[in-house]
């Protein structure tokens, strides 16, 4: 079957499709989401990232940020890809996920829309 990557809620067993961190006021910050991305196949998932992506021609990539687990709460804030090494067979590894608005930006009429994608190489 290979390496198999999906989205778990907190719980660290629900499995989501998608997520809906509300309306935002500009600014403002959604409340930090813990997620996790497990490997449910059956071979090791190597050099598994997480990546934010646009949707459509919407900007919600532009304000979608990334934070790896740090002892139970968000690490450092980024845009950019989290590398996560290799997941075993049933592995798990958390993350945080939050949407940032800066000033100046419609709260509501544009609900920021992004794409999370998990990939990771089976060699």
């Amino acid at each position: 079957m290979s390496a198999s990557l999906r989205f778990l809620d907190d719980d660290e067993s629900t499995v989501i499709t998608s997520e809906n961190l509300g309306n935002l006021a500009s600014p403002g910050t959604s409340t930090p989401a813990k997620r996790f991305v497990e490997n449910n196949g059956d071979e090791d998932a190597q050099e598994t990232t997480l990546t934010i992506t646009q949707v459509g021609n919407n900007d919600g990539d532009d304000y979608a940020q990334l934070a790896p687990d740090v002892a139970g709460i968000p690490g450092t804030w980024t845009t950019v890809p989290l590398a996560f090494g290799t997941l075993g067979i049933a592995g798990t590894m958390p993350f945080w996920v939050r949407v940032s608005v800066p000033a100046g930006r419609t709260p509501d009429a544009n609900p920021r829309r992004f794409d999370l994608r998990a990939t990771a190489l089976t060699v």
